[in-house]
């Protein structure tokens, strides 16, 4: 899914449309530290993510995965990082 932008007060905000499980996401973690994640579930205003192994881990056992939850906000459109999977 993309990021649909429009402003509010001045400042750019970004909504984000629903992902599917499985989608590729990179996120700003704490320090800026951009990571590319799984997204394990959308609950619309957050997002529950997992790293690569996890996600693939989970699949393959039918357990859930160990993962994080970001606020959507946290997602950025950096594309250099989906080259580190």
């Amino acid at each position: 899914m993309g990021l649909v932008e429009f402003t509010l007060s001045g400042g750019t905000l970004k909504a984000v449309a629903e992902f599917e499980r499985g989608a590729l996401v990179t996120v700003a973690a704490f320090g800026g530290v951009h990571l590319l994640r799984r997204v394990w579930d959308d609950s619309g205003e957050g997002i529950l993510l997992c790293s690569e192994q996890e996600y693939q881990r989970a699949l393959a056992s039918g357990d859930e995965p160990l993962f994080v939850g970001f606020p959507k906000a946290s997602l950025v459109g950096d594309d250099d990082a989906r080259s580190q999977i």
